[in-house]
């Protein structure tokens, strides 16, 4: 549950802040190339499975958990009064990466990991508050 509250608040505030800062085609001016063809990979695979509700309707939701902390930090203009540095951001997004993929496949966590998912879960809180 702490993972879900990560992940959906970083898309969340990718997603509104660049809305805000760029505008309504912030996915096309934002968001690089290779992203966007992966995103759209993706959801022409879910269009041809119509006996699936699809994941999500926007793209944010298809691309990987780790391209959110390229794409804050090749926008760092519109995230920069929100982080320390872009490295404090690559470095609990790649960390919780590892967890993530360990989620999504259906394997267990130590302790130590959740407890980790934990604390960064609150660091992102009080910093993008």
């Amino acid at each position: 549950m702490a993972f879900y509250c990560f992940e959906n608040s970083a898309r969340d505030l990718i997603k509104e802040r660049l809305k805000e800062r760029v505008g309504t085609e912030w996915w096309k001016k934002s968001v690089a190339s290779k992203i966007r063809e992966k995103v759209k990979t993706r959801k022409n695979k879910d269009s041809k499975n119509k006996w699936h509700a699809p994941r999500a309707l926007d793209e944010i939701s298809y691309m990987d958990f780790g391209d959110m902390a390229d794409i804050i930090c090749s926008q760092w203009e519109h995230f920069q009064d929100l982080f320390p540095s872009q490295d404090w951001v690559r470095t609990r997004i790649g960390d919780l990466e590892q967890s993530r993929n360990a989620i999504a496949h259906n394997n267990v966590l130590s302790e130590r990991d959740i407890n980790r998912i934990k604390m960064y879960l609150d660091d992102w809180v009080k910093q993008v508050g």
